[in-house]
């Protein structure tokens, strides 16, 4: 878990702009029997979350702040927890956070935490963008401004098909009740159009217009 607190430190020239300073850094590592309270997702498994959330023997934090003002120092942690002492920087003069500079050498965890967070994407929707018709080879995930609902839709229907509405797999010899053009998912389409209908007035139905011709 990754804590960052900012503030705005004035300069002492009235012309000069001031400038953001790190008063507190922390790269926490969460003990399983935190786990339900930091994945804000509705999840049951508790087998699941073991299996995510692993125990982890020595010091619990990665990246830690010590000390006030001036003397205010980020420490950056050795993966083994007591080998080896953490590497202080002073944070007045930090320019960036130690989580963004650290390299596999100083802490391979968490230099793998700063690539997961660097493969976010701010997803910013564009009417215009939504509006546009998928190709048959359009990739079937949304884009971040929101590109490519009707093949991330189709994506969806076609796995609730294969694999059932509760996630697991039919059993052999099961059909999946379809009525709805081209093999459409029914229930599927309707779970969505619900769910829409508590954002937006007036939804009454949702479906893909599978159209060979254009």
């Amino acid at each position: 878990m990754v804590r960052v607190s900012l503030a705005y430190r004035e300069s002492n020239d009235s012309l000069a702009p001031g400038v953001l300073e790190i008063v507190k850094e922390e790269l926490v590592h969460v003990a399983q029997r935190d786990a339900p309270w930091h994945l804000l997702f509705p999840h049951s498994a508790k087998d699941w979350r073991k299996s995510v959330v692993r125990g982890r023997r020595g010091a619990r934090y990665f990246i830690s702040t010590e000390g006030e003002g001036e003397s205010r120092v980020i420490k950056l942690h050795q993966d083994g927890g007591s080998s080896g002492r953490p590497l202080r920087r002073p944070a007045a003069s930090l320019p960036r956070t130690v989580l963004s500079v650290a390299n596999a050498a100083e802490s391979p965890t968490v230099l793998t935490a700063r690539r997961e967070m660097e493969a976010w994407q701010l997803v910013q929707l564009e009417p215009t963008a939504m509006r546009q018709p998928d190709e048959f080879v359009s990739p079937p995930h949304l884009g971040t401004d929101g590109r490519h609902p009707a093949a991330t839709l189709n994506r969806l229907a076609r796995s609730a098909e294969q694999y059932g509405h509760d996630g697991g797999r039919e059993a052999p010899g099961t059909s999946h009740h379809t009525s709805a053009p081209n093999g459409e998912d029914v229930r599927f389409y309707s779970q969505i159009s619900n769910r829409l209908g508590e954002l937006i007035d007036d939804v009454h139905g949702i479906h893909i217009d599978l159209d060979e011709k254009r």
